[in-house]
């Protein structure tokens, strides 16, 4: 539950809806093609289902580089 908390108020605090995430996340090319979805987002923030260790780097990886720098 936590982590899904925490990926929301992330995703939030950079100004992402969770569509604009995953289009994110279906750009990099760790992700493989792999079809992603809102609807997978949205359980992972409420915290119904778990994430995986392979999603959680790919969420990272976009959260990191659409953060606000520092100085912003």
């Amino acid at each position: 539950f936590l982590m899904g908390k925490r990926l929301k108020e992330c995703r939030t605090a950079c100004g992402l809806s969770q569509e604009q995430l995953i289009d994110a996340v279906m750009k990099l090319p760790d992700n493989r093609g792999k079809e992603r979805s809102e609807k997978q987002i949205s359980y992972l923030e409420n915290g119904t289902r778990p994430i995986s260790v392979e999603y959680a780097s790919l969420l990272a990886h976009c959260l990191l580089y659409t953060s606000p720098s520092p100085r912003d």
